[in-house]
């Protein structure tokens, strides 16, 4: 018998009525997967005595807990627990490799669509590989399910030695694509070279009326390289003179220049370079910034982007998830067209 007064919690000054307490304590016992199948609760004499309620109160939480299934009695034999598989919830844990707005974005709605069907827990690993090898190693045994963002790397056989500990349909891949489909159940991924090329040219009438194409990727940006064959096969097809910036504060602002931000942070020092340079953006000067945000309607008096979907892409993992599925899905791009280009 376990000792079910010790996941018990009551509080005689809460508003809530204290037979709903006990319901609540137990029920969240069998959900989280810390009550077996069979487990003999107290008698009601024995939590009447325990928590010192009325026999009426602790009736009141047993039949309730009935009445949903959570238990089942036998005369003489008292309250067990029955069937607790078909109530327990999923332990997930959300390995996600950095914290944005936009991972916010897909955390919320991972969240919302799975709703009361999982616990949830997130661990940020800031793109440490090291980090992430020790957390999957000491949470392994604690989780259903594994949701990674990999961490962006030349290398990914190191992601694959990490990933291999958890066993692939406890494992899904989240915003970009990996090799080896069967060290994991699903994907919801970007498909980075793809996007790129398929947003510039869905935009090439805006863009012909320019010289030349710039995108902003620094040398130790947490971006896929993939978006650099998208963005230089499309320059090639449509004969653009075109440059990697590295270093964007040594940029000299050059009229006809379209330039193309990945980070926030660079975007700024580039809206300021073209602010005190007098070029007009739009005419003169072009930019266009990554995963569009709400404030980029405002900015330049309307901030072309190109973006991933990050609410669906959250949407879609939790599906994959409540569906026990094992589809890769890409994921939407967007492009919204404004009077910076």
């Amino acid at each position: 018998m376990r000792n079910f007064l010790k996941i018990l919690s009551i509080n005689k000054d809460s508003m809530t009525p204290m037979y709903h307490q006990i319901f609540n304590s137990i029920k969240n016992g069998i959900e989280d997967g810390v009550v077996d199948q069979g487990d003999v609760l107290p008698s009601i004499n024995d939590l009447c005595l325990a928590l010192d309620i009325s026999k009426k109160t602790s009736e009141k939480a047993y039949n309730l807990l009935k009445r949903n299934g959570f238990l089942a009695s036998v005369p003489g034999k008292g309250y067990f627990v029955v069937n607790p598989q078909l109530h327990a919830r999923k332990k997930i844990l959300l390995l996600f490799n950095k914290i944005s707005t936009h991972k916010k974005i897909i955390y919320d709605s991972f969240v919302n669509v799975m709703q009361h069907n999982a616990t949830i827990d997130l661990c940020v690993y800031n793109n440490d590989i090291h980090e992430l090898s020790n957390l999957v190693t000491e949470k392994l045994p604690s989780y259903h399910v594994f949701v990674l963002i990999p961490p962006f790397i030349k290398n990914d056989t190191l992601i694959y030695d990490i990933i291999q500990q958890i066993p692939p349909k406890q494992l899904y891949i989240l915003d970009r694509h990996l090799q080896y489909k069967d060290l994991y159940r699903g994907a919801v991924y970007q498909d980075f070279e793809k996007d790129i090329y398929t947003a510039l040219d869905s935009m090439l009438n805006r863009l012909e009326k320019y010289e030349r194409l710039k995108i902003v990727f620094p040398e130790d940006t947490a971006h896929a390289v993939e978006i650099l064959n998208g963005f230089k096969k499309f320059c090639r097809k449509n004969v653009f003179n075109f440059n990697i910036i590295t270093e964007v504060e040594k940029e000299e602002i050059t009229k006809g220049t379209v330039y193309i931000s990945l980070m926030e942070d660079d975007l700024v020092i580039l809206i300021d370079k073209i602010q005190n340079s007098g070029l007009k953006p739009g005419s003169d000067i072009g930019i266009i910034s990554y995963n569009e945000t709400p404030l980029k309607r405002m900015v330049l008096n309307g901030l072309t982007t190109i973006s991933t979907d990050f609410r669906v892409m959250g949407e879609t993992m939790a599906g994959l998830i409540l569906n026990d599925s094992s589809q890769q899905v890409p994921v939407p791009f967007h492009t919204i067209c404004r009077n910076s280009v």
